[in-house]
């Protein structure tokens, strides 16, 4: 295993070295690589624990609707941890500081990772056009540890190409124009998702727009 580490630090060393630190495009391309793999292996070491989920990442409020799409066991988790409000029957939290490790990981999948919602996610370093950096994305399906998610872009495209769809907003982001582009569909591990940063979401035309899109790009059925 030393041997493969001593090889691994040479290899740095060489990269860097050829890296022509001289133009400024240069220097900054080999910093984020370089920051790239220091994240790289503290996700390394977390993936040996459960992921560490904030209380803060919780929603404050939960509809009579969203509450009863959900199974009895988590309905059990929600009324354990938020009051029913008596005007509108909607769940107001109220202890979610007590919230125990267990309860939090079913809530997390239960109440925040669903299609749809908005996440901020660290893609890691890009070869070429490979999409990297930490941009928000959509969820489009849970399976437990991994996420199937759409990057969205910040920008204006006024003509949007079949596998692009404008998102017009996200609630709880700040406003600005924004698309996902779904060729760019990728699974992601729940380690890489800023569980402290804001969780958003998008309208659910917009989220019927990207099924769409997915379906005439491949071809594939929304339901």
């Amino acid at each position: 295993m030393y041997l493969i580490f001593f090889k691994f630090i040479k290899s740095i060393i060489d990269a860097v070295e050829k890296a022509g630190l001289s133009l400024p495009e240069d220097a900054k391309r080999t910093s984020l690589y370089l920051e790239w793999l220091e994240r790289k292996t503290k996700y390394f070491d977390m993936e040996k624990q459960p992921v560490e989920v904030p209380y803060t990442v919780f929603p404050l409020k939960i509809t009579q609707f969203a509450y009863s799409k959900n199974q009895p066991y988590v309905q059990d988790l929600i009324q354990k941890y938020y009051s029913v409000e008596r005007k509108t029957t909607n769940f107001i939290a109220n202890n979610l500081l007590n919230i125990d490790a267990q309860d939090k990981r079913i809530l997390l999948h239960n109440l925040v990772l669903l299609r749809g919602n908005v996440v901020w996610v660290d893609f890691g370093f890009n070869i070429g056009c490979e999409f990297g950096g930490k941009h928000p994305a959509v969820i489009l399906k849970n399976i437990g540890e991994v996420l199937i998610v759409t990057p969205i872009t910040s920008g204006i495209i006024t003509k949007p190409r079949q596998f692009e769809v404008i998102i017009d907003k996200v609630y709880n982001f700040s406003i600005r124009d924004r698309y996902t582009n779904i060729t760019r569909i990728t699974p992601i591990s729940i380690y890489r998702v800023d569980l402290h940063s804001p969780i958003g979401s998008i309208r659910s035309e917009n989220l019927k727009a990207i099924l769409e899109a997915i379906n005439v790009e491949w071809h594939f059925s929304n339901e």
